[in-house]
């Protein structure tokens, strides 16, 4: 499993997370990306944060901003 805790705006958010998503496939690992929610100063995230599965699925995301918790559980049919 890796884990990121960022902060991507708008303009880097799909790069950053295609290069997460990807990670999922070439390491053969589940990927969550903590991303900040809210803007911080005058910089505005994306928000977004999001769960791949080791095949690159994306298992969940959250909305573009506000508060929201990004959860997945791994059952025993995967």
């Amino acid at each position: 499993m890796y884990a990121a805790s960022c902060f991507l705006t708008k303009s880097g958010y799909a790069k950053d997370a295609d290069l997460l998503e990807r990670y999922a496939t070439d390491y053969g690992i589940v990927v969550i990306m903590a991303n900040y929610g809210t803007p911080m100063g005058e910089w505005s995230s994306a928000g977004r944060s999001a769960i791949w599965s080791s095949d690159d699925s994306l298992i969940a995301c959250a909305p573009h901003s506000g508060s929201a918790l990004v959860v997945a559980e791994r059952s025993s049919n995967g």
